[in-house]
């Protein structure tokens, strides 16, 4: 699994955007590497590494609530690779409910898959095992989440009906495309999703499905990736809102090699994809976990404060000196809070070859924001221009 230090300097290329004439898409379908069930039944250890179902919903007796978890191993997908779709697929076993809307959702830590294996039809899960991802673990008994119940960003990244036995639901959407892309170039670590029901209140809305472990290749999990591979990262991100520079404003650091933290609790990533060639114009910014509103790509002759940024609203002012306006882009659930540039980067910056260029995303943070300034910026990226 990439760390972030290779984040730093391995990066992006992104979703849906300039392939070179004559690319050839590809087309993977991958199982899990790891999947788990957690379990919200008090005490909230029980867990299910081994098993041969996985669970989403809450149960019919207390209400208790189960999710599942499940991370796949993107290895075969080059970096700079746009991702061009993105499917995963569940096989329903049982339920006793009707039709329940599910989303994933993006996993933002590490977990583990033990040795457990719950007896019987597996609802209840059974003691974790040593390593296992539980209600209140992470890996269990060592270490915790941060927030009971696991890490993962609110917002879902697919939403579908869950319906009866022998159904296979699908999850797809542009922001699963998103998700794949930034595990691809080493933009966000790979700690896969996780499947959680829309509204966790009612009794007995808990699907069984598959797992990895399952005895039958077509009950289990698939993800299905469609991809053109890339010729590699263009450009260098750097001036990072984690601390290993300058210091947030308000102490509101981030850990996936974005800018600093806004109101979703992660760091806006700046990346870019294409090529640095003026002749190919065909350079795209795009900027990633946004809230929503607007927001402007723009270009600096130089990397403030030698490339660690100097606090500016709720972030880091990264480009300066010379700075052009490129574009104003807007955030919404329709876009996933991604966006990526549509004008000619090289044409806006008026840049020549041989020039190094720096780029940065400064936008709205809706709600309050963590330091009450409204505004924040992504993490800078550096861009050497070729003829």
């Amino acid at each position: 699994m990439r760390n972030i230090d290779a984040v730093k300097f391995g990066l992006l290329a992104m979703v849906m955007s300039g392939v070179s004439e004559g690319a050839i898409a590809d087309v993977v379908t991958l199982n899990p590497v790891k999947d788990n069930t957690i379990y919200e039944d008090t005490p909230g250890t029980n867990s299910n590494g081994s098993g041969v179902y996985l669970f989403s919903g809450t149960q019919a007796s207390a209400g208790w609530a189960r999710r599942a978890l499940l991370q796949f191993d993107l290895s075969d997908i080059p970096a700079g690779s746009v991702i061009n779709s993105v499917s995963l697929r569940m096989s329903v076993s049982m339920t006793i409910s009707a039709p329940q809307s599910m989303g994933v959702h993006l996993v933002t830590a590490d977990w583990g898959e033990g040795a457990s294996d719950a007896p019987g039809q597996e609802g209840g899960g059974t003691a974790a095992a040593t390593g296992d991802a539980t209600w209140f673990s992470a890996f269990h008994p060592s270490t915790s989440w941060a927030n009971v119940g696991g890490d993962f960003v609110a917002s879902a990244s697919a939403v579908t009906n869950v319906g009866s036995s022998g159904s296979q639901p699908t999850w797809t959407s542009s922001q699963m495309a998103a998700d794949i892309a930034a595990w691809v170039n080493g933009a966000q670590p790979n700690h896969g999703w996780i499947i959680v029901h829309q509204d966790e209140g009612p009794f007995g809305t808990a699907k069984r499905f598959g797992s990895r472990e399952a005895s039958s290749a077509q009950s289990r999990p698939t993800l299905t990736i469609d991809f053109t591979p890339g010729a590699g990262p263009v450009g260098v991100p750097y001036c990072f809102g984690d601390g290993s520079g300058s210091t947030c404003p308000c102490a509101n650091s981030s850990s996936n090699a974005g800018g600093c933290a806004n109101d979703t609790g992660q760091g806006a990533v700046l990346s870019a994809s294409g090529s640095a060639s003026i002749a190919a114009n065909d350079l795209v910014l795009s900027a990633e976990f946004l809230t929503p509103g607007p927001g402007l790509f723009f270009q600096g002759n130089n990397a403030v404060n030698s490339g660690n940024g100097n606090p500016f609203g709720d972030g880091l002012r990264c480009a300066g000196g010379g700075v052009r306006r490129l574009e104003v882009q807007f955030a919404n659930s329709g876009n996933g809070f991604a966006v990526s540039s549509n004008s000619s980067i090289s044409a806006g910056g008026v840049v020549s070859p041989g020039d190094t260029k720096r780029y940065q995303y400064w936008y709205r943070d809706s709600g309050t924001s963590p330091c009450s300034t409204l505004f924040n910026l992504s993490n800078g990226y550096e861009i050497s221009w070729s003829a």
